[in-house]
């Protein structure tokens, strides 16, 4: 899909093209690529991150073309990170799908775990998916949520979810 394309790109994981390239880069590849051959096979881990309610998991769900992860309208079904891995090519990328966020004041209880899970899935990420409901106003929470990833130098691909209800100031 163009989303896992884009993860791959900003990971510098494109594929070479080695028509453009002379011949001591080529060999310094080939070098590299044994040397990585013999390291252990890297998982691409990939952190899904929002407010409650704005479709991580059902873009779990849709990335992984599976039924992985539960999906309803109450807010906080995800309390533990939800993970599945996909191969794309020779690549491992695993998706994890992480409760959601809210206002400090507002979380209680099992969402305190639930908010150091998260940042516990978020040391392993190497990138977030950074979910945004486009059906209500951009508000200082998103931008908190965002500041985590900056928190641990993650690069973010925004989602903007719900655009088929999309906020009515979008539409001017």
């Amino acid at each position: 899909s163009a989303l896992i394309d884009a993860i791959l790109m900003a990971l510098n994981l494109n594929k070479i093209i080695e028509q453009d390239l002379d011949a001591d880069i080529l060999e310094s590849l080939e070098n590299n690529a044994l040397e990585e051959e013999n390291k252990e096979e890297e998982i691409i881990q990939v952190g899904i991150i929002g407010r409650v309610n704005v479709g991580k998991s059902s873009l779990l769900n849709a990335l992984t073309k599976k039924e992985r992860s539960l999906v309803s309208s109450v807010a906080g079904t995800t309390i533990d990170p939800i993970d599945e891995t996909i191969l794309i090519g020779d690549q491992k990328i695993c998706f994890v799908d992480t409760a959601g966020i809210r206002h400090r004041g507002k979380i209680l209880g099992i969402e305190k775990y639930a908010l150091e899970r998260t940042q516990k899935a978020l040391e392993k990420s190497h990138i977030v998916l950074l979910v945004l409901d486009v059906s209500s106003p951009f508000v200082e929470l998103d931008e908190k949520i965002s500041s985590l990833a900056d928190k641990h130098s993650l690069g973010i691909i925004l989602i903007l979810n719900k655009w088929d209800i999309r906020y009515a100031p979008y539409e001017e």
